[in-house]
């Protein structure tokens, strides 16, 4: 019997109000009427076939039942049945009312309870009661481990249905999959199942009339020994995929269905050594890390064997994938992007393992695989279009995972012929096994680090590995790549010798790597890697053996110097010709053929090349221009909070007719513009009430009244003060960006960065804004220009444009007229005769690709906005500011864009 089980709830709809619904004048009445009528009749059912199906009920609550199985299969066909009961005899009591079920299961390792070996408690169980929860009238729902024992299963009548991803309490975002029977369709999980309270679930007596658990049933998957043909139970082994310290792991089929998955083994060695039974130990601990985990970053564990059967595996979903070691093989250090969505998604993985109290241990590049999935959130357009595929990364390998200061001795190896785990164990680790998920964090870092610059920290060093990472400081990984200055300092948080000092979880880490990560990039670069032209075999002679074997030269005569042999076999010259020219003729097609191969191979290589130049701008101009807006606001900060300024405005405010007390303001004001950091169209202050009380450089516009503009009330677009129910808003009260609007001053369009001036006040009764700091800026007058390092002949075609994805009133007639993807940078913009947007279609899929993960390059449908052609493609990027370590999406988006490279003539350059 394998070391799993399969955890069932079962629960009514709506038993609170079925129970007003049965017949009684009292409480005690309607107790008696609802047990006879509605629990009784429902027990029944719940028994009905139990027995047969290995499964016993091992408590209640309430109307619910908590149930475990010893064969998953038979427990899902109960499940249906169950549910075929209630509909096809079911139970109605008074006012129309029927009793109707959900059910929930999941399959994972048993825990008991140490209070009552005849219960279950743990993770497995709170799963399956998440399930149920979620399941709405009649329906059945399943984990996804579930799902894949009963794809192997192979039920011809039972067929699954995804219902994508849902957060379920305690357990994390997992997919949800309905069990239908046939004929069955599929439903709506419950949209509003709120999180339910912790369960205390009580052991019912036998008395109850259920049936016990039958110890001696046994299931279809049990161990056998390996045969001499390779064979595992239902699986036959085929090549050996990977090899540990303590196993191997091979690609295996089920031999019924056909269906792929990876078998983990012990080492037959270890087996017959003195470590044997501490082996065993080990290998059964990753089997219960492994079989109590569900998350789309780890692998998922499927069966495995008991401790007492002769022969010991695991098995696990088959990834076919490239591991990112072998990426590192291939290209060496890899593009920024798709190493932080590397490091990002294996962040979500160990924060996982994390919440279930397990460190990994062995986080390195060998233990993480890339793989290829059907994206569900994105749309094709078509019907018959596939969808697109997304690049998911998998921690693999739980060998080494223990609870969280498990003193279990450590099973560290530092393998001599590549890169070993020394590389990348935190300086803890070296000394003591007491370690928590911290220590998996330095890893990453070490991974992370060893991604971006090709190899892993400290690997120069000329002290031992435990040294070196106790010792030395961390060389910026910017040294050697285009890494951005927050990854450096993220590095350096990850990678602190004190686990004090780095991030406590990995969620942290995902958080910080989102806006760096690029899962576009990624899954291009295992989409190269998998491919031949990707692949690291070294080609040699472009001839085939017997063709390059042949010496054309000596077969052309040279008069009277031909041997006596050969006059005599001058007969034989027109058949030798005959054969050379057939030769020539197939070694001429076959090389053209192959030159065909490689101009194509070449031409993906180059696309490829674009595309991540595209991304790589897209992203850099993005990070500059995030960064110009918050030391803007910086700057602003830093003067709103002036005692001078405070003090002329509480004044101003006190009299504000009084025009005289404006010229300290105006003054201060033209010194601090004339010794601006940046580059602005003008600075300028208003009081309490919208009125600029100070411009610089000076202008006309003092003494308007510009409360109606957006840098003064902050609620997206301009109010129309001309009309009859406008009323002054109140000022902002936080940094504002505003909506462009156009300039009274010199009729251009531009755009304000604004900034409250509080009373100085610290109490939130007492404090209140008095006024307002403001810096203009024409659009076209941002800083982003493109990195030096990417200033290359190659991709000088490059332009950086800069949109705005808010609605705006430019020109548009008041907020009801509002339009979206206005220009505010473009190379050419100050040749338009009139502002330029983006094509709204276009941005409209932008704004759904702009997510984490989401495919970034713009090709099909872009419309060059300044030349209006369809001939350029390019790649954007979101623009962010950080606020206290937290991005704040401003809602501009940077586009890379090109004309749509000729690659044909730059092959023949």
């Amino acid at each position: 019997m394998a070391d799993f089980a399969t955890f069932v709830f079962t629960d009514l709809v709506g038993s609170v109000d079925l129970k007003t619904r049965v017949p009684g004048d009292t409480a005690a009445q309607r107790d008696e009427a609802y047990v006879r009528l509605v629990l009784t009749p429902h027990r029944e059912r719940i028994e009905a076939g139990l027995a047969d199906a290995g499964g016993r009920v091992v408590s209640t609550a309430g109307d619910g039942h908590f149930l475990a199985f010893t064969d998953t299969a038979k427990a899902a066909l109960w499940a249906l049945s169950v549910q075929a009961l209630h509909q096809t005899t079911p139970i109605e009591i008074g006012r129309a009312a029927q009793v109707r079920v959900r059910i929930g299961l999941h399959a994972g390792v048993p825990q008991r309870d140490p209070n009552d070996e005849t219960n279950y408690i743990g993770r497995a169980v709170d799963y399956a009661s998440r399930l149920a929860d979620q399941a709405s009238a009649d329906q059945v729902l399943a984990s996804r481990s579930v799902a894949s024992l009963l794809e192997d299963a192979g039920l011809s009548d039972v067929r699954l249905h995804s219902h994508g991803r849902r957060s379920l309490r305690g357990i994390g975002e997992v997919e949800l999959f309905e069990v239908l029977g046939k004929g069955g369709q599929p439903r709506s999980p419950r949209a509003d199942a709120a999180p339910p309270d912790q369960r205390q679930w009580t052991v019912l007596p036998a008395t109850m009339g259920l049936t016990d658990y039958h110890r001696g049933s046994t299931s279809g998957l049990s161990a056998t020994t390996l045969p001499p043909q390779k064979r595992l139970g239902n699986y036959e082994l085929g090549e050996l995929i990977g090899a540990g310290g303590m196993g191997n792991v091979y690609k295996a089929k089920h031999t019924q269905f056909g269906r792929t998955r990876a078998i983990k083994l012990i080492k037959p060695e270890l087996m017959g050594s003195g470590a044997g039974e501490s082996a065993v130990r080990r290998f059964y601990q990753e089997v219960r890390a492994t079989g109590a985990l569900e998350h789309p970053n780890l692998v998922v564990a499927i069966d495995s064997s008991a401790p007492d059967d002769e022969q010991h595996y695991l098995v696990m979903e088959y990834i076919d994938g490239v591991g990112v070691d072998r990426l590192l093989a291939q290209h060496g250090r890899l593009d920024p992007g798709a190493a932080c969505e590397i490091a990002r998604q294996a962040a979500l993985g160990l924060e996982h393992l994390a919440s279930q109290g397990l460190v990994h241990r062995d986080v390195k590049p060998s233990n993480l695989m890339v793989t290829l999935r059907d994206d569900p959130t994105a749309s094709t357009g078509t019907q018959a279009a596939k969808p697109p595929k997304t690049a998911v990364v998998k921690l693999m390998d739980l060998g080494l995972a223990l609870l969280a200061g498990n003193d279990r001795e450590r099973v560290t190896r530092i393998d001599h012929g590549g890169m070993g785990t020394g590389y990348y164990m935190s300086p803890e680790q070296w000394r003591t096994t007491s370690v928590d998920i911290r220590a998996d964090i330095y890893s990453l870092g070490c991974t992370l680090y060893h991604l971006l610059t090709g190899e892993p920290p400290f690997a120069q060093s000329d002290l031992r590995a435990q040294k070196a990472h106790e010792r030395e400081s961390l060389v910026p990984a910017s040294r050697s790549c285009d890494a951005p200055p927050e990854l450096d300092a993220l590095l350096r948080q990850m990678m602190a010798k004190s686990p004090e000092d780095r991030p406590q979880r990995p969620l942290e880490i995902a958080a910080a790597l989102e806006p760096l990560a690029d899962r576009g990039a990624l899954a291009r670069l295992v989409r190269i890697s998998g491919s031949p032209e990707g692949s690291s075999a070294v080609s040699g002679d472009t001839r085939a053996p017997a063709q390059a074997a042949l010496d054309t030269r000596r077969l052309t005569p040279r008069g009277s110097t031909l041997s006596k042999a050969a006059e005599r076999a001058w007969w034989l010259a027109p058949t030798v010709v005959a054969i050379v020219t057939a030769l020539l003729a197939l070694n001429l097609a076959w090389w053209f053929s192959d030159l065909k191969g490689r101009m194509a191979s070449m031409k993906s290589r180059m696309l490829t090349q674009h595309e991540d130049m595209l991304l790589k701008e897209s992203r850099s101009a993005a990070r500059l221009l995030g960064k110009e807006i918050n030391e803007r606001f910086v700057e602003l900060e830093d003067l709103s909070k002036s005692d001078e300024l405070r003090g002329w405005l509480r004044a101003i405010n006190a009299a504000p007719q009084d025009e005289s007390l404006w010229k300290a303001p105006q003054d201060w004001l033209s010194l601090q513009e004339s010794e601006a950091k940046f580059e602005t169209n003008s600075w300028f202050i208003q009081n309490r009430n919208g009125v600029q009380i100070a411009r610089a450089p000076r202008g006309d516009t003092t003494g308007g009244n510009y409360g109606y503009r957006d840098y003064f009330h902050g609620k997206g677009y301009d109010f129309d003060p001309q009309q009859a129910d406008y009323t002054l808003p109140e000022p902002i009260t936080t940094a504002t960006l505003s909506a462009v609007y156009r300039s009274d001053n010199s009729g251009k369009l531009k755009v304000a960065f604004s900034l409250p001036i509080f009373n100085g006040r610290q109490s939130s009764d007492a404090r209140e804004v008095i006024g307002v700091l403001a810096m203009s800026v024409e659009l076209g007058d941002f800083t982003l220009t493109k990195k030096e390092a990417q200033q290359t002949s190659d991709f000088d075609k490059v332009e950086i444009l800069l949109v705005d994805s808010r609605a705006d009133t430019v020109d548009a007639g008041g907020p009801g007229k509002a339009q979206r993807g206005l220009v505010l940078h473009h190379p050419r913009i100050g040749t338009a005769a009139s502002p330029r947007r983006l094509d709204q279609q276009l941005l409209a899929t932008m704004l759904e690709q702009k997510a984490p993960g989401g495919n970034r390059l713009i090709d099909e449908g872009y419309i060059e906005p300044f030349d209006n052609t369809a001939n350029y493609w390019g790649a954007f990027a979101p623009v962010l500011r950080v606020v206290r370590d937290d991005p704040i999406d401003t809602q501009w988006i940077v586009i890379a864009q090109e004309p749509k490279p000729e690659l044909d003539a730059e092959l023949a350059e």
